[in-house]
């Protein structure tokens, strides 16, 4: 049992950073309709496995005696970084005949800065985080009375 744990709890924490590192390859390549589709449907399947694994991942910790205040932290921003990561990879209508408007240059380099520099950096900070915590040692299960 607690072997399966410690299988399951790296696993997790290896596909989310192998998720990770696709987007980022995919987000770096041209926009080709391929790649451009990988990347788009690839964030929806990580905000799908974000809402899956992080709470499995914090009641497998639990379940292993580590459950500390600061791994929930970690993976609750972690998620909540990710989600405005997704945000602002959808920059609105951009086209005048949709709304009337166009979205203003200040604006969209904004969002592209913080799309393809700061939300990447910090999840990737986040996600190296909880795989070193799930990779660094041993778990031990508490002993049961």
């Amino acid at each position: 049992m607690q072997q399966t744990l410690i299988v399951v709890q790296r696993v997790l924490a290896t596909l989310f950073v192998a998720g990770l590192a696709c987007l980022a390859i995919t987000g770096l390549l041209p926009p080709e309709p391929y790649s451009g589709e990988i990347h788009r449907w690839g964030a929806h399947g990580m905000i799908v496995f974000a809402w899956l694994a992080l709470p499995l991942a914090i009641g497998l910790r639990y379940v292993c005696g580590l459950g500390s205040w600061k791994f929930i932290a970690t993976l609750a921003f972690l998620f909540l970084v990710l989600l405005l990561s997704s945000f602002t990879g959808y920059l609105g209508p951009t086209t005048a005949s949709e709304h009337g408007q166009q979205l203003g240059e200040e604006t969209h380099n904004r969002f592209i800065v913080l799309h393809m520099c700061v939300l990447p950096a910090v999840l990737f900070l986040l996600g190296g985080i909880w795989f070193w915590l799930t990779w660094r040692r041993e778990f031990s299960l508490p002993a049961q009375p």
